[in-house]
């Protein structure tokens, strides 16, 4: 593997190998973290003959550029940040570079406050300013936050890890663009969370030498009192006293004095738990904990978050690993297996060491879950008790009018009234019985006054109660009408208007979750006639009589499933309506043509048999599957045991044939296409995990021809001299040409350019002479590039020949000649 230095305006001072080569690549690691940290660190220690150690010095100076291929094919180029030790007497410069650069590492950013929301590129477009770096990839587009940093010395490089932080834990990675030698675009891609989950399985005793388990409960607690940062032109954080939320699975509990507690974990932490007092719900361990939320709705998702984290014991894994299989990166999501601890979780790759001089890979995982059922089965069974009695609870606002006190004159019309109730039920259609809001009205218009006129007063206001619905406790969604919303807002004031902005109203939660289906109850009694001021929903083939309610439905037919038409009574009249397709959720579908719309499916299958399934005429039955962005069919060889698999997803294509043993693990013959690259696999020894492959890989630079043509500078030795450099995948052929002036031995001709050098330090051949019939001159290769040995008293004239060889070279792409 090549590893190319430039200066600071690229143009190349030399390059380093982990193979034999005149410079050396020794003792290296290249370390990647996520989502702790953005970018990544290359250390190394340059190796040479003492003699030229002065160009270690050269090439890697602080502050030039290195620039080199992964090998998961991506671009890294990094700024030599850092000389560990510089021995000329050894030939040895150790060295670490780091790709966010000086632009980003030394330069500091000053205190900031936001004068408005403002969207996560937007803050690091500000921070990175005349630093070269451009917004690539934003997952977050859209969103806005206003933030607020009081360090006057951050780097550039923290600042805009801290404001990802704030976006929700965003994810930032440096990407370049390289042409030949020029970085061309240095781009910093926002992501929501970076990596891929292909479903890769690791398992002890194969890919995974063991598992171990640690677990505390250091940090456990059941109640958390949580502040946030100061309102502006104040001195005092917030906190959640005076906010209003209601979990949906009532579990978590806001108190009116600002603290958020776990009723649930309560019950098992608890100093009073004991045989007599099962079920505790006071006494809990409470943390007092600080954000840096701005409001107090951002605030309870902070606290909330906390709380599920630490509301339980901490269980941690190490996970020893044998072999991390090719293709996983930083980020990535991987599924660990321990059969003999019955244990099962999935892990992402946080930070990942290659060190490509000792072939050696070291990984760390984390962000640990439990896959398998290992949860606290006492905690379960409560939290489960609790989320069925929530969900089995649906409640609906009762908004009624009333001249007085007592109901009288009742309606859901408030003009003329001058009395309001608000009450809740659990059945959808408000009643019209005043006695079901006793207690409750509340006198929204003042009286006439009558007597002696008084000395006149202020101008007086009218009091105006306002509602609106929304999609969660924070008021997004917010609309005037109830149509899908599960909360619901109010709040009074004097203006008649109501107002667009959700911090004005005090939400709470009108629709939970869907409870589990109940047992059939017996036939009720034939009811009474709805309230008069609700829509009614009509299925019947003839039109309804007598006159509805502005807004009922009428559905035009015996039954729904034999339904012509729907209609809507505008008041005067039924009119013809139609139902929005965007909120259609229709469970089963059956013969019938879709037109003109989306398909919106988390996951499809498409059964089928006998269908050919290679050039042969080959016949397979099996499943089509259409899982989010991933296309699978799988299924098996007709008459046979032999299994095949082709998957297509974003990353690319894949396409497995097995033996007859059936093993999808270790197939017979794969093909894969990822990333512009074709790699090809073939058994041809051995089952099972013990076959043995022949492999070939192919992509655009295998596929391309390659000429440069190096002219060498005349010496003492020889004039007129010139090298042309022909290669298509790893086959190089080399032309020689040159004037010889002497018969000394040893010559050094040239070192071949990056792209072009042998493989082997045995690369030889004679070069015959057109000048004088018989003469030859040898041409070989070693550390020191291409020498001469011509034959004796053979020493001028005019030579020239070719040499075919294997590189294993980067391909010199910008040398493509067709």
């Amino acid at each position: 593997m090549d590893f190319y230095f430039t200066d600071r305006k690229f143009n190349t001072l030399g390059v380093a190998s982990t193979g034999a080569a005149p410079i050396q690549i020794d003792a290296d690691t290249d370390d990647q973290m996520r989502p702790q940290a953005v970018g990544r660190t290359y250390a190394a220690t340059l190796v040479t003959d003492p003699k030229d150690a002065g160009k270690l010095a050269t090439m890697a100076a602080l502050g030039n550029f290195l620039l080199y291929k992964d090998p998961r094919g991506q671009y890294v180029f990094a700024t030599i940040m850092e000389w560990t030790e510089y021995d000329p007497q050894a030939g040895e410069l150790s060295f670490s570079a780091e790709n966010g650069g000086v632009d980003l590492i030394n330069e500091t950013v000053g205190a900031y406050t936001a004068d408005k929301a403002y969207s996560i590129a937007d803050y690091i477009k500000r921070f990175t300013a005349d630093s070269g770096f451009e917004i690539g990839i934003n997952e977050l587009a859209g969103q806005t936050r206003t933030l607020k940093w009081e360090g006057n010395e951050d780097t550039a490089l923290k600042r805009i890890e801290s404001v990802a932080t704030q976006f929700d834990n965003a994810e930032l990675d440096f990407r370049f663009e390289v042409d030949g030698m020029q970085v061309v675009h240095r781009y910093i891609d926002i992501y929501k969370h970076m990596g891929l989950d292909n479903g890769q399985r690791l398992e002890v005793n194969t890919q995974l030498n063991k598992i171990t388990t640690t677990g505390n409960i250091y940090d456990l607690c059941t109640s958390i009192n949580g502040t946030g940062a100061a309102a502006e032109g104040s001195d005092t954080p917030i906190s959640l006293v005076g906010y209003h939320w209601t979990d949906p699975d009532g579990r978590y509990v806001l108190g009116g004095d600002g603290v958020l507690r776990d009723t649930v974990a309560v019950q098992l932490w608890s100093r009073t738990l004991s045989n007599d007092n099962p079920n505790p719900n006071a006494h809990h361990i409470q943390r007092v904990k600080s954000y840096e939320a701005t409001t107090q709705a951002t605030l309870l998702q902070s606290v909330l978050a906390d709380l599920k984290q630490y509301n339980h014991a901490a269980i941690n894994y190490t996970v020893d690993i044998s072999d991390l299989p090719d293709g996983v990166s930083v980020g990535d999501t991987v599924h660990l297996v321990d059969e003999a601890q019955g244990l099962n979780l999935s892990a992402r790759l946080l930070e990942l060491k290659d060190s490509y001089a000792n072939d050696t890979h070291e990984a760390t995982l984390g962000d640990y879950l439990i896959e398998a059922s290992q949860i606290d089965p006492a905690l379960k069974e409560l939290a489960d008790q609790m989320k069925t009695l929530a969900a089995s609870r649906q409640w609906y606002p009762w908004m009624r009018y009333a001249d007085d006190d007592e109901g009288s004159g009742i309606s859901a019309n408030p003009d003329g009234k001058s009395y309001m109730a608000i009450v809740w039920s659990e059945n959808a259609v408000p009643s019209d019985d005043p006695a079901d809001y006793a207690g409750k009205w509340q006198k929204v218009k003042g009286d006439d006054g009558v007597g002696k006129p008084g000395p006149k007063g202020d101008d007086g206001k009218t009091s105006y109660f306002h509602t609106a619905y929304a999609d969660d406790v924070s008021g997004n969604g917010l609309s005037q009408s109830p149509e899908g919303k599960a909360y619901i807002g109010t709040y009074s004031d004097f203006s008649e208007t109501d107002s667009t902005v959700a911090s004005d109203y005090t939400w709470a939660l009108i629709k939970g979750a869907d409870g589990a289906k109940g047992d059939k109850g017996d036939k009720g009694d034939t009811g009474e006639a709805g309230s008069k001021d609700v829509p009614m929903t009509y299925v019947q083939t003839a039109q309804p009589t007598g006159t509805p309610v502005k807004g009922s439905i009428w559905w035009v037919g015996d039954t729904l499933a034999t339904v012509t038409a729907m209609k809507r009574w505008d008041g005067t009249q039924w009119v013809a309506d139609s139902i929005a397709q965007s909120v259609l959720n229709i469970k089963e579908l059956n013969a019938v043509t879709i037109n003109s719309g989306s398909l919106n499916s988390p996951l499809i299958k498409v059964p089928f048999e006998h269908m050919v399934i290679d050039s042969e005429n080959t016949l397979g039955s099996g499943t089509m599957t259409l899982d989010g962005p991933k296309l699978t069919l799988d299924g098996t060889i007709d008459g046979g045991t032999q299994k095949f698999e082709v998957q297509m997803s974003a990353s690319g294509f894949s396409s497995i044939i097995t033996g007859a043993d059936g093993d999808l693990a270790h197939p017979n013959q794969m093909a894969t296409l990822i990333k512009g690259e074709l790699d090809l696999q073939l058994a041809y020894a051995g089952s099972g995990a013990n076959k043995s492959y022949v492999s070939s890989v192919f992509d655009a630079g295998a596929a391309a021809h390659y000429f440069k043509r190096e002219t060498v500078p005349a010496t003492a030795n020889f004039t007129n001299a010139f090298i042309e450099y022909a290669r298509r995948g790893n086959q190089v052929t080399a032309t020689f040409h040159f004037d010889l002036l002497s018969e000394t031995g040893w010559v050094g001709l040239e070192m071949p350019p990056a792209g072009y050098k042998p493989e082997s330090w045995y690369v030889s051949t004679d070069l015959i002479s057109t000048s004088y019939l018989g003469w030859r001159c040898g041409i070989y290769f070693n550390s020191q590039g291409w020498r001469l040995l011509p034959t004796a008293g053979q020493g001028k004239g005019t030579y020239q020949g070719a040499v075919s060889y294997t590189t294993l070279d980067d391909y010199p792409y910008g040398d493509v000649k067709y």
